[in-house]
């Protein structure tokens, strides 16, 4: 019984999962999307309806690498103000396997009507993850060229995109 319980659970860790997406919309009472964070919340207006592109759309894009700090000592001040980029920092900003990631979720269509003091609701929302790799190899062979001290490396050129789409529905009633 242990064995299928600890097989289970491993392969039940396999499985991606995801958390409460943007926390901005959990004090924002008069709107429904609210709901999204947490559904026991229900927004004030007692009848709303949501349509593709005047409903609800929620884009997030992000990098594994890129930040501000990471481009500290990459200019380097020549004077007159004028500047000098130093391409092997830059081309050392990289790790060796580098992500892009990008999260688009579209309400299909999103009702709340309330009956009496009975509340109901539906949405249908598009939700889409991608995240694309790019090796770290690619920018430092493209900044420094394959001749110096990149002789006799061996570079890794492999790309790979991991792409989920889905339709989520949801039913409430409060």
């Amino acid at each position: 019984m242990k064995k299928g319980i600890i097989l289970f659970l491993l392969q039940l860790a396999m499985y991606p999962v995801w958390g409460q997406q943007n926390m901005t919309m959990y004090n924002m009472r008069s709107v429904y999307q609210r709901s999204y964070v947490n559904p026991g919340l229900l927004p004030d207006a007692k009848n709303y309806i949501g349509i593709p592109a005047l409903g609800s759309n929620y884009l997030n894009i992000s990098n594994s690498r890129l930040d501000m700090q990471g481009f500290k000592g990459i200019f380097e001040d020549q004077g007159n103000d004028s500047f000098f980029i130093n391409v092997s920092k830059l081309a050392n900003l990289f790790e060796k396997r580098n992500y892009i990631n990008v999260e688009f979720n579209m309400d299909i269509i999103n009702v709340g009507l309330s009956i009496g003091n009975n509340r109901f609701g539906f949405n249908s929302t598009l939700k889409t993850m991608s995240k694309f790799s790019y090796p770290g190899d690619l920018l430092k062979i493209m900044l420094e060229g394959n001749g110096g001290k990149n002789l006799d490396k061996t570079f890794d050129f492999g790309f790979g995109i991991d792409m989920q789409q889905y339709l989520e529905h949801g039913f409430w009633y409060g």
